[in-house]
């Protein structure tokens, strides 16, 4: 097997792993985002159409922060308690393929809470709603 097959089946295995943990993290990176606009537009006397798209277009930045310094670690930290990272380390493919399905798999979880805030709530702002 080559190192794409062994990319493959490992990017799958992680998908299949969380599967549901993907819609919670939209959903969640969602309701965040929409809560740092409300929240800091409160600190603002003002705020006109341009400092409330500036908060929107802030507010994705902020998520993957939180989630790059807070959620991946605690996902990593139940990986190990679990005994998943023994069982990856037990498959024939090596480690750098095993990091890249994970960070790969991350990166997607994470990009998609933020493009659906971004579509969703950006032309509201725009409009002026």
């Amino acid at each position: 097997m080559n190192m794409a097959s062994h990319y493959q089946y490992v990017f799958q295995m992680q998908l299949l792993r969380n599967a549901g943990f993907f819609i919670f993290m939209a959903l969640l990176q969602i309701l965040i985002s929409i809560g740092i606009v409300i929240g800091f537009s409160y600190l603002i006397p003002n705020p006109d159409t341009e400092t409330i798209l500036f908060l929107a277009t802030g507010a994705p930045t902020i998520i993957l922060i939180i989630a790059g310094m807070v959620i991946l670690p605690q996902q990593i930290g139940t990986a190990k308690t679990d005994g998943y990272m023994e069982y990856m380390r037990t498959w024939p493919v090596s480690r750098s393929v095993i990091l890249g399905g994970r960070y790969n798999h991350m990166v997607i979880d994470y990009l998609a809470g933020n493009n659906c805030f971004i579509y969703c709530c950006t032309p509201h702002v725009h409009s002026g709603i």
